[in-house]
């Protein structure tokens, strides 16, 4: 990899306050095909880039880079989760799904989409949240941190039962070393 070509293509990344800009270094490093997460996120966290380019790019970059999607998909579900905008929140869900589905064993995912969880908006959606979260058990590689997580779920939906036995079954798994 040409380092010249990165510091002045993060430079960019970093600084740049148009657009055009930013397009035009981005298929830069499309062209010489730079694989850098770290690069990547920092085009997609420049604050010229409207939510709809934050997404653009985000699926260029998973498109390219399957190797690369997890934190591309983990760092631009994170931005567009910050905006608060209930069609941005959608979207972060929809990437944290993303991310879930490029690496399977990581619980981040899931803590994420529980964090953003909004009670009045019921986004992401209750149903298809605890359905996703109930599936990731069999595929985390932590699944105690998971069962704690589903348990903090149900704190949040008062479900003081549901809560406890999330939190029996993380202990079980704390204590086999999962």
């Amino acid at each position: 990899m040409d380092s010249k070509l990165k510091k002045e293509l993060e430079r960019i990344f970093r600084e740049a306050s148009s657009s055009g800009e930013l397009f035009d270094s981005f298929q830069k490093a499309i062209r010489h095909k730079l694989k850098d997460a770290e690069l990547y996120k920092i085009l997609l966290s420049n604050i010229m880039l409207s939510p709809d380019e934050i997404k653009m790019y985000t699926e260029k970059l998973c498109t390219e880079y399957r190797d690369i999607c997890y934190e591309i998909y983990m760092w631009a579900a994170n931005i567009l989760e910050s905006m608060h905008a209930e069609e941005h929140l959608e979207t972060a869900f929809e990437y944290y799904r993303k991310a879930i589905e490029a690496n399977r064993k990581d619980c981040q995912p899931y803590i994420s989409m529980v964090k953003m969880y909004n009670t009045d908006l019921d986004m992401p959606p209750k149903k298809v949240l605890l359905e996703l979260l109930k599936r990731g058990i069999d595929e985390v590689q932590h699944k105690s941190r998971l069962c704690r997580t589903i348990a903090e779920f149900y704190e949040l939906l008062q479900d003081k039962l549901m809560r406890q036995k999330y939190l029996a079954m993380a202990a079980k798994f704390a204590r086999s070393g999962m």
